[in-house]
């Protein structure tokens, strides 16, 4: 038995064509979309290479960002010295008030931590954990000594003491670890680096070596197999 095709059964039909002719559609805008954009950054790499390269300063504190837009750069070393004259300042004029200048000494820290937090200001994400930690580690000192007073009893001081000489101590070997780490990296690329040059200084022989040969095997089949000892000392003459 045959079923005649309905006007609903040509109408689906015409929607699929129309639905794979748009997914075509898009695959074409697609990839023609993704080739513009890798022919715009070819062209982009290409002329950046063209540009000439100028001779930049290099930064106060070494491992810095270059580059950030905030320029890391100059406000870490602006930071830092400011807060040292802000601690020179607190320890010869606030003498007979301790508990002002640790506040002030717990303030600079909470503004370098919260620098350190959101622009992580080194290009090592080693240095930038190492620069957090210390920073916490100077703020548990503050609070170290805002208990050192006179609400608190000899025997906690003694406590307090010993557990902030143990907290520093540890502080220390950790810095002292985080160190050696970067010193051996350092030592290791420096022996690389040099292993590099040797290697190529022995190719550069080995290059010279090989065209030396070459050159003498040229020279030797541009040279005559035989000479003719029939031909005469006049002819010889002539060709030379």
């Amino acid at each position: 038995m045959l079923i005649k095709p309905t006007y609903r059964y040509f109408k689906s039909q015409k929607v699929n064509q129309d639905t794979q002719k748009a997914k075509i559609f898009v695959l074409e805008q697609k990839t023609t979309h993704e080739e513009i954009i890798q022919n715009t950054a070819k062209e982009m790499l290409a002329g950046a290479e063209l540009i000439p390269k100028t001779q930049r300063v290099k930064t106060l504190h070494y491992g810095l960002k270059l580059n950030h837009p905030r320029n890391v750069a100059l406000v870490h070393p602006l930071l830092y010295t400011l807060r040292r004259v802000v601690y020179a300042l607190a320890i010869v004029f606030l003498a007979g008030y301790p508990l002002f200048g640790v506040w002030i000494v717990l303030s600079c820290t909470l503004v370098m931590i919260a620098f350190g937090l959101l622009e992580h200001p080194w290009k090592d994400p080693l240095i930038n954990a190492q620069n957090i930690k210390n920073e916490f580690m100077t703020y548990l000192v503050c609070i170290f000594l805002l208990l050192f007073n006179g609400f608190v009893s000899t025997w906690t001081r003694h406590m307090l003491g010993f557990a902030l000489i143990g907290l520093i101590s540890i502080f220390i070997v950790y810095n002292g670890v985080i160190m050696m780490r970067r010193v051996t990296r350092l030592i290791k690329l420096i022996i690389k680096k040099w292993t590099i040059y040797f290697r190529y200084l022995s190719l550069l022989k080995e290059a010279h070596k090989i065209s030396s040969k070459v050159k003498e095997s040229l020279e030797d089949m541009n040279k005559p197999l035989y000479e003719d000892p029939f031909s005469s000392d006049s002819d010889r003459e002539d060709k030379d």
